[in-house]
């Protein structure tokens, strides 16, 4: 269950950093 626990995160992560980075470059 860790495992797949770990492979969500990263999911849900990917998403979110690609988000951030789309701000920073519109902010910026």
């Amino acid at each position: 269950e860790e495992e797949r626990q770990k492979e969500l995160e990263e999911i849900y992560m990917l998403p979110r950093m690609r988000n951030c980075a789309k701000q920073i470059s519109f902010n910026g």
